[in-house]
């Protein structure tokens, strides 16, 4: 028996995350507290500036239409023009998960529970993204999983 194999009865399956990625979008857009009409959406799309604010406001509009690429971008030239940002776009490590990019959602996420320590939503996502890498050690993630504050 490989050591892959030891320990797994019991364990339930992760759901594939392209199953449930509608399902998240729906919840990101109901979550949203922006006013998500189709002509403020075109608004955006149009936007060649670069003010950080209406960068993530199109990157989140992006993600929820499931252009995650392009959302990335966004969330990428909003902390180049304002590197503060990159403290706080737990939307930017949501996008960064779903490209399968493990690590890079799992620093995003670290940063903004540093920042925000009451964030236990960000230390969730920091677990999964760090449970999807490759060889992880899910009763090793359990123990070092990122402390938070009572959430408000």
């Amino acid at each position: 028996q490989s050591t892959d194999d030891q320990g797994s009865a019991g364990r339930r399956q992760m759901p594939n995350r392209r199953a449930i990625l509608p399902a998240l979008l729906t919840l990101v857009a109901a979550a949203s507290s922006s006013s998500s009409t189709s002509a403020a959406s075109a608004q955006l799309e149009g936007y060649k500036g670069s003010d950080p604010r209406i960068l993530v406001s199109r990157g989140m509009e992006r993600f929820k239409e499931a252009r995650v690429q392009e959302s990335l971008q966004d969330f990428d030239k909003a902390m180049e023009v304002e590197p503060r940002y990159g403290d706080v776009l737990w939307q930017r490590g949501l996008t960064l998960y779903y490209l399968d990019r493990f690590d890079d959602a799992a620093k995003q996420f670290q940063r903004d529970v540093k920042l925000n320590p009451s964030d236990s939503e960000e230390a969730i996502w920091n677990f999964l993204s760090l449970a999807r890498r490759p060889g992880s050690d899910f009763k090793s993630l359990q123990t070092n999983m990122l402390q938070t504050l009572p959430d408000s």
